[in-house]
């Protein structure tokens, strides 16, 4: 008896490169992944950038909420030639841990990986004593959660854009008629769904966690699978064991 191929599973983000993490995952698993890149990023405010770093002591610390972000925050201090010292010295928010894998490496003080998302994350930002304001980095179609929560509590920060993300249209050729769909970000339901009712229309989608979820619930596609934490592992048991 000839084996039935194995679920295709479409996961909608730019794979890391020689070996992507979800993917090694999800073949582990039994499954057949792919990565369909949906959203571009392109560096924003240089300038502006390499001017408050050279500023540590204006700030309590830096808040990171996606890879983007900390790549720029690694970068900028490379790039520019600056004392990296001071910052090192100052405690890092990063959500999830592929924001903090990004910073790791730099020997930052990271708290905060364990939050998962953004409203976690604040409140335990809120509750960290501080004198200065937190530096803010993120991308120009950051979500409101964070910053709300922030002001709402009147904890100083300062946000400052370091990149700009752009929407790309899919390549669906490699993954034809997808099982499953995983989101990885309201960006990417929002570039993905022109191709719900063509591309994926009988696929089942899955989303690394609630923002995400919230996004596919908003667009008419709820997620028949959430990932308790962002990281492959979680992604896996939710698509095997789905409620």
């Amino acid at each position: 008896m000839t084996k039935p191929p194995a679920p295709l599973v479409a996961l909608l983000r730019t794979p890391d490169r020689p070996v992507d993490p979800y993917e090694a995952a999800l073949e582990a698993a039994g499954f057949r992944p792919v990565s369909i890149p949906i959203l571009d990023f392109e560096p924003a405010g240089e300038e502006a950038l390499a001017e408050v770093l050279r500023r540590p002591e204006g700030y309590e610390g830096v808040i990171l909420t996606s890879p983007r972000a900390a790549s720029r925050l690694v970068e900028a201090l490379q790039q520019h030639g600056l004392d990296a010292a001071m910052w090192l010295k100052k405690t890092v928010w990063t959500v999830g841990p592929a924001t903090a894998a990004t910073v790791a490496a730099a020997g930052f003080d990271l708290r905060g990986e364990e939050s998962g998302e953004a409203g976690r994350l604040a409140e335990r930002i809120v509750a960290h004593p501080a004198t200065r304001p937190w530096l803010f980095l993120c991308g120009d179609r950051r979500r409101d959660t964070l910053p709300e929560a922030l002001h709402q509590a009147r904890t100083p920060f300062e946000e400052l854009i370091v990149y700009q993300t752009r929407e790309r249209a899919p390549d669906w050729s490699p993954c034809p008629s997808p099982d499953w769909v995983v989101f990885f970000s309201p960006l990417g339901v929002e570039a993905a769904m022109p191709a719900s009712e063509t591309e994926w229309k009988t696929a089942q989608t899955a989303a690394i966690g609630p923002t995400s979820a919230a996004a596919l619930r908003s667009a008419g596609r709820p997620a028949a699978a959430v990932a308790e934490s962002p990281t492959p592992a979680a992604l896996v048991e939710a698509i095997v064991t789905p409620p």
